[in-house]
C-alpha cells in the first residue's frame, strides 16, 4: 500500500528515517518545537506534571505528543527522575523486560486534584532514571517545564522496537505505529 508522497505503509527501515531526521537538522536547521495547540488537549496531564513532577523531565508518549509527532490519546505519563528512591515500591510490570528499558523503574498510581472543588483523576505515572537524559524547555502557565529531547525518545523507541522483534514482546505493534508516524510527520 502506498500513502500520499510515495512512502510504502510496510516502511520499517526505521534506522535510515532518524539518519534522515539527524541530515534534515544538520542541512536545513530543522527543530523541533512545542506545539501550542497541543498544550490544550493535554492540560489536565500538564497540570499534573507542573504541580508534582515540575523538576523532572517529562518524555514517553506525552512528550511525542507535544511536540506532534504523534497524535493519540496516552494511557499513562512518563517521567525521568533523578532520585529513583523518591517514592517506594515501584509496580513493575511486564512491559518492559529488563532488555529492553533498563532505566524503567516501574510505575505508581498517582492522584491529582486541580482545586478543591474539581474531582481527582488517578494517573498511572511511569518512573525513568535519568541516565543524562538531554531536555528542552518550554513554559506553561508561568511555569517553566522539561521534555526531553525527541531525537532521544525516538532512539529509544527504536530501540525497544528491534528488540521487541527479538523478544516477540506485544509492545511492538504500538511502537512501529508511533514510529510509522513519527517519521511520516518529519520526512514524509
Amino acid at each position: 500500500m502506498v500513502l500520499s508522497g510515495g512512502v510504502h505503509k510496510e516502511c520499517t527501515n526505521f534506522d535510515s528515517e532518524l539518519r534522515n531526521v539527524k541530515l534534515k537538522i544538520i542541512t536545513e536547521g530543522f527543530k523541533f518545537s512545542i506545539k501550542s495547540s497541543v498544550l490544550n488537549k493535554m492540560s489536565i496531564q500538564l497540570d499534573m506534571v507542573k504541580s508534582t513532577f515540575f523538576e523532572d523531565i517529562i518524555t514517553g508518549s506525552l512528550a511525542l505528543n507535544l511536540y506532534d509527532l504523534i497524535y493519540r490519546d496516552i494511557s499513562d505519563i512518563d517521567i525521568i527522575i533523578k532520585d529513583s528512591e523518591r517514592y517506594a515500591n515501584y509496580i513493575k510490570y511486564s512491559a518492559y523486560s529488563e532488555t529492553e528499558n533498563i532505566s524503567n523503574l516501574g510505575y505508581k498510581m498517582m492522584a491529582y486534584k486541580k482545586n478543591i472543588f474539581s474531582k481527582s483523576k488517578e494517573f498511572k505515572i511511569d518512573f525513568f532514571k535519568n541516565d543524562e537524559a538531554k531536555f528542552n524547555t518550554f513554559i506553561y502557565r508561568d511555569t517553566e517545564l522539561k521534555i526531553q529531547d525527541p531525537l532521544q525518545i525516538i532512539t529509544e523507541k527504536l530501540k525497544i522496537y528491534e528488540l521487541s522483534e527479538i523478544n516477540g514482546n506485544m509492545s511492538r505493534i504500538k511502537h512501529r505505529s508511533d514510529l510509522f508516524e513519527i517519521f511520516k510527520r518529519i520526512n514524509w
